[in-house]
């Protein structure tokens, strides 16, 4: 990551670019997200669940991380992970009330 809190209060930051090699990882894993997200989705709209615009809101903040494609609000790469563990723990919480 990089940024500047000169930007805003408490910095707003934006993403290193990749190393060739790792851009195959993020490739792969995006397209793996994607499948799992996609089954799950059918899984959330078959039961009719009422937390499809959620799960769906959540999986896109994912994704947004996976891509790297968006500005961050938050100043490490452990504060990233720790965002997305908290939006995939809120998908398998959406998944469980179907």
């Amino acid at each position: 990551m990089k940024g500047s809190e000169q930007v805003v209060e408490g910095g707003v930051f934006a993403w290193a670019k990749l190393k060739s090699a790792d851009t195959s990882i993020q490739t792969q894993l995006r397209l793996d997200y994607v499948e799992i997200v996609e089954l799950a989705r059918e899984s959330i709209e078959h039961a009719e669940s009422r937390h499809l615009i959620d799960f769906d809101r959540s999986s896109e903040a994912v994704l947004n991380y996976i891509r790297q494609d968006s500005i961050l609000w938050i100043p490490s790469l452990e504060a990233a992970a720790e965002a997305v563990t908290t939006e995939l723990a809120l998908q398998k919480y959406l998944l469980t009330q179907t």
